[in-house]
C-alpha cells in the first residue's frame, strides 16, 4: 500500500489520522496531507494565502464572519503593513469569533483535511474521492488555488 505523508507543521488530530490512513489504502499512489487541524493563527495564515492569490471570501458558508477577516486583510495590505502584521490582525478576529462559537472551517473543528492533487492522474484523483466518501467523508471540494481536495468528515 502506497500511503501517505504529511506535511511538516501539519497537525492531524486522532479521527483524521484514522480517515486518512483508512483513505490512503485505497488509492494506487502516496498521498500527501497538506492541511489538517488550524488554530486561528494557522486558518489566518491559510486565509492570507488563499486572498493573496485571488480566492475570495465568499466560498466560506458563513459570509459576515468571512467578510471581516477579509475586511483586515485588505486594510492591512492597502496600509502596507508586514504579512505577520496582517496575518496577526486576521486571526484576532478569528479567535474572537472562536470565542463567540463561529468557526470560518471545519479545519478549525479538527474535521477537514487537505490532500495534494497537482501530484495525482484523474483516476488517482476519481480513486481518492471515492475512497473519501466511502470512509465518511460529507463534504469533498475540489479546489484550485492551491490545487487539493478539501475533505470533510
Amino acid at each position: 500500500m502506497p500511503g501517505y505523508t504529511v506535511k511538516p507543521g501539519v497537525t492531524l488530530k486522532s479521527d483524521a489520522q484514522a480517515f486518512v490512513a483508512a483513505v490512503a489504502t485505497e488509492v494506487d499512489k502516496a498521498l500527501v496531507v497538506t492541511s489538517g487541524y488550524r488554530d486561528p493563527d494557522k486558518q489566518a495564515a491559510a486565509m492570507y494565502t488563499k486572498f493573496k492569490v485571488g480566492g475570495s471570501y465568499h466560498i466560506y458558508r458563513q459570509t459576515l464572519p468571512a467578510k471581516a477577516v477579509y475586511d483586515a486583510y485588505v486594510s492591512g495590505m492597502s496600509s502596507g503593513s508586514s504579512k505577520a502584521q496582517v496575518v496577526e490582525d486576521m486571526a484576532a478576529i478569528l479567535r474572537k469569533q472562536v470565542s463567540n462559537h463561529i468557526y470560518l472551517s471545519r479545519h478549525m473543528r479538527a474535521t477537514a483535511v487537505d490532500f495534494r492533487t497537482f501530484n495525482l492522474t484523474r483516476l488517482e484523483k476519481q480513486q481518492l474521492e471515492k475512497a473519501c466518501k466511502k470512509h465518511g467523508a460529507s463534504v469533498v471540494i475540489d479546489e484550485g488555488h492551491p490545487p487539493h481536495l478539501h475533505v470533510q468528515f
